[in-house]
């Protein structure tokens, strides 16, 4: 049976709100800082380095951070990142800054890191969350209104030694993924780039024809209904094959409707061009696309293959679709200026045997990223439990060599 005690957070340590450090504050070299938003954007729950640093003049105007602290991030846009957080263990001192809280304690620094990313945790902050557009919590009420299950420390150090080794095995799979994708890009410009003499140049308004999406919104999303297509979806869901779509909007809805085989590519985004220089096709008819979405419908799919299409507009023509994007705080790209597109197509039964190999490779990084899903969601269940005492460790034996971080 498990010996743990209950305790508020104010019992095992002490919690420091951050103060100073601006993005405009950052230097090429200096003493390491985090920012709390890189909190959200770049760190995971434990780090030893910074990609950040400031002047020493301005560190002295900061909140230090020691070995072994926590820093959360007590301002977010909503309540489920509230209080995300990163553990340093790195070497010497780093500061961080306002919208920070820095919690400072005598307990294994890995084993609270995992207690904030469990929903033990998360189901309290939700109580003491305040705000509407802004959400913050009060350092004083994670202190006092907090509570942690406490194992002994060598308890504490098996839970690490679990989870590390989870977070291990998904980390290298994630890597492989990755590596998987930079190969398939590479695959993809060199298998669509070959010429030979039977290719034969057309512009994109030879082989489609254009029109917009209708408006619509993720206010009119629904759990059932027709399926549809927002344009920033293209970004976040989709790569250049839609053979699934995800969203639902009311069946009584009327717009612009997809065809099998249509070329989707979003009209508008806040970044930059090389955001909008991406194409899919959609393998699926009647599915409502949203406004900003420039569409192209094939004209003779004797001639065309719309998923070869895709893939050279995404990696072949991406720089020239670019380049014709508008704007500077929204930015567009208008259907009408891409009709003069050059494309070179080969035969279409060798444009099929190129697409045939590119969706082979797609299919083995689906097949990684599935599994990292699995895995992802077992260490969330394995590291909720083990963080509320609900497994007996008594006869797991540490590893040597690791009983302390």
């Amino acid at each position: 049976m498990n010996n743990w005690q209950t305790v508020p957070l104010k019992d095992i340590g002490t919690f420091e709100r951050g103060k100073g450090l601006q993005k405009s504050d950052f230097t090429d070299c200096g003493t390491p800082c985090v920012h709390y938003g890189q909190i959200f954007t770049y760190y995971g729950g434990f780090t030893n380095s910074t990609i950040s640093f400031v002047s020493p003049e301005t560190a002295k105007e900061c909140s230090i951070v020691h070995h072994g602290d926590t820093i959360l991030a007590i301002t977010s846009e909503n309540v489920q990142d509230l209080c995300k957080s990163t553990v340093w263990l790195g070497d010497g001192d780093i500061v961080t800054g306002g919208h920070s809280g820095i919690f400072r304690h005598n307990q294994n620094p890995k084993f609270l890191g995992y207690y904030f990313q469990s929903e033990y945790f998360n189901h309290q902050k939700a109580k003491y969350a305040k705000g509407t557009k802004v959400i913050e919590i009060n350092p004083e009420d994670i202190l006092n209104r907090i509570k942690i299950k406490l194992p002994d420390l060598e308890t504490q150090q098996k839970i690490v030694q679990i989870l590390d080794t989870w977070n291990t095995s998904i980390n290298k799979l994630k890597e492989l993924s990755e590596k998987e994708k930079s190969y398939f890009g590479s695959q993809c410009k060199l298998l669509l780039s070959q010429n030979n003499n039977q290719t034969i140049n057309y512009k994109l308004s030879d082989i489609c024809s254009y029109k917009k999406g209708s408006g619509l919104s993720k206010e009119m999303l629904t759990n059932k209904g027709l399926p549809c297509i927002l344009y920033g979806e293209l970004y976040t869901h989709y790569d250049y094959l839609i053979d699934k779509v995800y969203s639902k909007i009311p069946i009584t809805t009327i717009g612009v409707k997809s065809t099998m085989d249509d070329i989707l590519i979003p009209a508008s985004t806040t970044t930059n061009g090389k955001d909008l220089a991406i194409a899919s096709v959609i393998k699926q008819p009647d599915v409502l696309l949203g406004g900003d979405i420039n569409i192209f419908r094939i004209k003779d799919t004797n001639t065309v293959d719309g998923t070869f299409l895709a893939l050279y507009l995404r990696y072949i023509k991406w720089r020239k679709m670019a380049s014709r994007a508008q704007g500077i705080t929204i930015v567009h790209l208008y259907g009408k200026d891409l009709l003069d597109l050059k494309i070179e197509l080969p035969p279409l039964g060798i444009q099929k045997k190129i697409v045939s190999v590119i969706k082979c490779q797609r299919e083995k990084i689906n097949i990684i990223n599935d599994y990292i899903i699995k895995l992802e969601q077992q260490y969330k269940y394995l590291l909720n439990h083990l963080i509320s005492g609900d497994f007996d460790l008594t006869n797991i034996k540490l590893e040597k060599g690791k009983e302390q971080q």
